[in-house]
Formats: C-alpha cells, sequence, structure tokens
C-alpha cells in the first residue's frame, strides 16, 4: 500500500490527550485519520511508516491537556503552531513532546495554554517565535533551536538547550513581557540581543546588545556589551571585557562578588554603579566619551567628573 502524502494535522484531544491516538486530530475537511495515524506516521504502509513534512495546528481548546512522548524518531514535521485558543498544557517536566521539528519556524502563541514542555529532537535547527504565553503559565524548551525569538511569556531552557543562530529577547506591549531563565550548561549563539524582558542568565555570553528591559548576569563572561536605551544590566558575577555603555545602567551594585571590567567606555545618556559597598569590583580602563559621566563608587557618593 502506498505511503499517504504528507498533510495538516489539527489537534481536537477530546477522547484523551494521547498524540498518537488518531481520533484526537482531524485533518483538512474534518475528517478523521485512519486508524493508527498521527503526526509523522502512517500505520497503515508496512514497508516505511514514517511520513515527512506533517504539519501541526493546535487552533482550538481541547477537553485534554496532551501527553508528552518522544517522537523522534517519526516524521520530521514542516509545521507546528500552537494557536491563542488552545487551552491545555503540553507535555510535562518528567515527559516532555519531543518532536523533529527539522528546519520550520515554530510558532507559540499560547496566550490560553497551560504549561508547555517541548523538545527538538534532531534534524537540523528549527526557529522558534514565541508571541505569547498565559500568565503563570511557562514554556520550557529543550533541544537544538537555531532562531529564538521571544515576545511575551516565560520562558525557561533547560541545561541541554541549544540556541545556535539567534536569542532575540523583545516585548508585545510591556517592556517586562518575557521573563527567560538561562540555566548553567545551556548554550547561545555569540550574539544575543534584548530590546525588554526580564532575563537571568547563568552562562557566558559573546556579545550582549541590550537596549531595554533588565538582564541579570549571575554567572559568565561577557565578552562584549553594547548598553543603550534603557537597558539595565544587573551584574551579579563574572567578568566583562569590554563595555560600551550607550544608555541605560550598569549595576554592579547587588553582589559583593569581585569581578573585573577590562575596558569601559561611558557615554552622556549612561550610567555606571560600582557601589556595592565592599569595594570588590576593579575597572582596568575608565574612559569618559562625555564631559560629565554618572558613575557612583563604593562607598555610595555620587561624583561627577
Amino acid at each position: 500500500m502506498a505511503k499517504r502524502a504528507a498533510t495538516t494535522f489539527y489537534g481536537r484531544f477530546a477522547s484523551s490527550g494521547a498524540w498518537t491516538t488518531n481520533t484526537n486530530w482531524k485533518l483538512p475537511g474534518d475528517v478523521t485519520p485512519d486508524a493508527g495515524d498521527y503526526p509523522g506516521w502512517d500505520e497503515s504502509n508496512t514497508a516505511d511508516k514514517v511520513v515527512n513534512g506533517d504539519i501541526v495546528i493546535l487552533d482550538q481548546a481541547v477537553a485534554n491537556a496532551i501527553v508528552g512522548g518522544d517522537y523522534s524518531a517519526k516524521g520530521e514535521l514542516a509545521g507546528f503552531q500552537v494557536s491563542a485558543a488552545f487551552n491545555k498544557a503540553i507535555g510535562s517536566a518528567i515527559t516532555p513532546l519531543t518532536l523533529i521539528l527539522g528546519a520550520i519556524e515554530a510558532i507559540v502563541n499560547g496566550s490560553a495554554a497551560g504549561s508547555i514542555w517541548l523538545t527538538n529532537g534532531s534534524f537540523g535547527s528549527p526557529g522558534i517565535i514565541v508571541i505569547d504565553m498565559k500568565p503563570g503559565s511557562t514554556l520550557t524548551l529543550d533541544g537544538t533551536w537555531g532562531i529564538c525569538n521571544l515576545r511575551k511569556g516565560a520562558v525557561v531552557f533547560k541545561a541541554t538547550t541549544t540556541i545556535e543562530t539567534a536569542l532575540i529577547v523583545g516585548y508585545m506591549t510591556s517592556m517586562n513581557d518575557v521573563t527567560l531563565t538561562i540555566p548553567v550548561g545551556a548554550s547561545v549563539p555569540s550574539l544575543v540581543q534584548a530590546s525588554g524582558g526580564n532575563v537571568t542568565c547563568n552562562v557566558s555570553i559573546g556579545n550582549l546588545v541590550l537596549s531595554g528591559g533588565k538582564w541579570q548576569q549571575n554567572t559568565g563572561t561577557l565578552t562584549g556589551l553594547l548598553l543603550s536605551g534603557t537597558g539595565v544590566l544587573d551584574w551579579r558575577s563574572g567578568n566583562i571585557t569590554v563595555a560600551y555603555i550607550d544608555g541605560g545602567l550598569l549595576d554592579a551594585s547587588q553582589s559583593v562578588t569581585a569581578r573585573t571590567m577590562t575596558t569601559c567606555r561611558l557615554a552622556p545618556n549612561g550610567k555606571l554603579d560600582l557601589n556595592n559597598g565592599v569595594d570588590t569590583i576593579t575597572v582596568t580602563s575608565l574612559i569618559f566619551d562625555c564631559t560629565n559621566p554618572k558613575i557612583e563608587f563604593t562607598p555610595g557618593r555620587m561624583i561627577t567628573i
């Protein structure tokens, strides 16, 4: 029997949360898939059941949360989308939903969704854009991804998460729209851009371009920092090689940990707070691109130079 053609699967999950139950899906024209069929799989084909190119769209409110499972041995999907109407969780912390997403852009607009645990199994580096997550729900990403574009919602990387091409943290309506946690062990690209959000970072960054929101650097080196606009770098630990503070605030006051900034250039609109109360911060070369730089030193006196 010939293998079925790739098609679009629309999630319904009325009878259960099982990914592999055919009656939990609809095909175009409101057709129920054949028995045993689900995204990436053709049960009736005895020679080769794997189907590449299916698209998954979760476009309705459903009765059951989607149960996680490892489907990385099934077909490579050509699309994955969570719409604003979808209202349940996907996977769990113990059993995430693991798919082969290939070179696609996954779209998550989880404004009504529960928490989502999503892993890209292998085969390429898909992009993902997170448009929204319901307050109180979290999207946990694992595996390898290409471009990760975060606009709104709480997102957590795992220690085994790799973002290969670009990490972009933005916002929809408020600078606080995104919260992101990057744990020790995660891998991010050499250039990271943030124009909003609240990021807690526990890894080294090659070059951070921060123009809005707050970035808390708990550990790891920042090789290059371009700080501008309303961005705030909350520098807790790790060294900075080169920082250019065109605007915003570089705040080193929240930690007594000893650390070094090799070169710092400070522009008129930028602020530098080195007052951590114990004077354990070393700046090797401090360059003023202005006549009245805004700096605070321990023991806490604001000075103008």
